[in-house]
């Protein structure tokens, strides 16, 4: 059952059409260790069908890297990807299955924010269905899963859309006709999180349009994007961003795709909306999509898990508590007035606090990681992001009087923490010196060593060390 757009080649695509478009739900996050997000569209398909697809972006510094051998530092993980169609009733009716492989060439790219894409795609009738998404890393065994119900509708017979699919990139280029991505001529790369920012600032769309009049009049397309103040499909107000084209009509139906620039608005949640005119018949169809922080790059391919820690370490507990209790784009709003609180200087163009946050979970990544648990998930990556580099830092190595450990002191506020260490790169605190809100146990010392001995002991080696961001402002030397 394949269906061909008029123009070009046939199509393999599919998506989620919902009853009414006031009850869209995607992009939908996974909830579990993995994060990933899942996106959808629905196409026309032939016999009484419909195409839907499903996107997956999934965040590959949550999954376990191995070493490949001989490779010089070169890495590798796999994922699994199952998603599963039922009936409303919870028989299964579909199942794609697909594994990823992943490589990184060195141990620093295994932790940045970076995402693999994948997608599946099903041919179904209009109805009721439960959707269930499952990555799998196949060397930790962690799991990420999406479940949902969503609606199938069929497309009437005069002039309309299906839904659009947000991209990445959209290609032409003939090495990518074998790829998943390939539909009509492009490789559509799928954008599931709907996130953009200054460094994704171009909003990609494929779309396609059915049922055109058979003749030689152009068509009329028009791009506008509109502020969306709840979670509904409701536009707010425009926010002058409008585009309108007019093309020849390649025949009855037609797939078309669109770039518009939208790395310049405000931190929020907005509606584009695509309208398409054929003589006296219009049809219309909007979606939502996300503007994150344009300062934080770093954070959009992880933002539930990253956003969540740095609320937990540089917040305080109505903050998180907050945070906890909001909807995807609450908490995009809730994220940029965070941060925004936290400017030291508004005036100018970037938020020196934020970028310093950025470069301490850099720094963490790097240097903290252990085993499954990233930099930023640790006891030192915790006190480091919250304090930044210490002033100074006691190693004291084992011997048979002591265990191995760190003492990390800050002069402001005379700040000292207490780290268990061990060769496998673990830092566990133990005791924390004013600085209530921390981990401090009673026996601390008796963790340390058999005999509590001055902190200046003979084999107690000194250092300092700083990383810092060098900020340069814009207009400034």
């Amino acid at each position: 059952m394949k269906r061909a757009i008029c123009f070009l080649i046939p199509v393999f695509f599919a998506l989620l059409i919902f009853p009414t478009q006031a009850e869209s739900k995607f992009p939908l996050e996974s909830r579990g260790h993995l994060l990933f997000y899942v996106d959808a569209a629905s196409f026309s398909g032939d016999e009484g069908f419909v195409y839907q697809e499903f996107y997956y972006e999934i965040m590959t510094n949550r999954l376990r890297y191995v070493p490949i051998p001989q490779s010089q530092g070169r890495s590798q993980a796999a994922v699994e990807a199952v998603c599963m169609i039922s009936s409303a009733e919870g028989d299964t009716l579909e199942v794609d299955r697909v594994t990823i492989d992943l490589t990184a060439d060195s141990l620093a790219e295994t932790e940045l924010s970076r995402y693999a894409l994948q997608q599946s795609g099903f041919f179904l009738k209009p109805g009721s269905y439960r959707l269930t998404v499952v990555m799998s890393d196949l060397w930790s065994g962690d799991q990420g899963i999406v479940q949902d119900t969503f609606s199938v509708s069929d497309f009437p017979s005069e002039l309309c859309l299906s839904d659009p699919e947000f991209a990445l990139r959209i290609l032409s280029s003939p090495e990518e006709t074998g790829s998943i991505f390939w539909k009509n001529g492009k490789s559509v790369h799928p954008s599931a999180s709907r996130r953009y920012s200054a460094s994704r600032p171009e909003l990609r769309v494929y779309f396609e349009l059915y049922n055109c009049r058979a003749d030689s009049l152009p068509l009329i397309i028009r791009y506008q994007v509109f502020e969306n103040t709840d979670d509904t499909l409701q536009s707010g107000e425009s926010i002058g961003k409008s585009i309108e084209r007019r093309i020849d009509k390649p025949g009855t139906n037609c797939a078309l795709t669109a770039s518009i620039p939208v790395g310049d608005l405000p931190i929020g949640a907005y509606l584009l909306q695509i309208t398409a005119e054929d003589r006296d018949a219009r049809t219309e169809r909007s979606a939502r999509f996300f503007i994150v922080n344009p300062d934080a790059a770093w954070l959009i391919e992880d933002r539930d898990a990253q956003q969540r820690l740095l609320i937990k370490y540089l917040g305080d507990s109505f903050d998180l508590d907050r945070y906890d209790l909001l909807n995807p784009l609450g908490k995009v709003r809730f994220a940029a007035e965070f941060w925004r609180n936290r400017d030291p200087d508004p005036k100018t163009e970037e938020n020196e606090y934020l970028m310093e946050i950025a470069n301490r979970i850099r720094i963490v990544g790097e240097r903290f990681h252990s085993g499954k648990k990233k930099g930023w998930e640790t006891d030192a990556g915790r006190i480091f992001i919250k304090f930044g580099s210490p002033d100074e830092i006691k190693e004291v190595a084992s011997s048979p009087e002591s265990v191995s450990h760190e003492v990390w002191t800050y002069y402001e506020n005379s700040r000292k923490f207490w780290f268990l260490t061990t060769s496998a790169n673990i830092y566990r605190l133990i005791h924390s010196l004013n600085e209530p809100a921390e981990t401090d146990y009673p026996d601390w010392k008796k963790m340390l060593r058999k005999f509590h001995q001055p902190e200046d002991q003979t084999g107690t080696l000194q250092r300092s060390f700083c990383y810092s961001l060098l900020i340069h402002k814009k207009g400034t030397g």
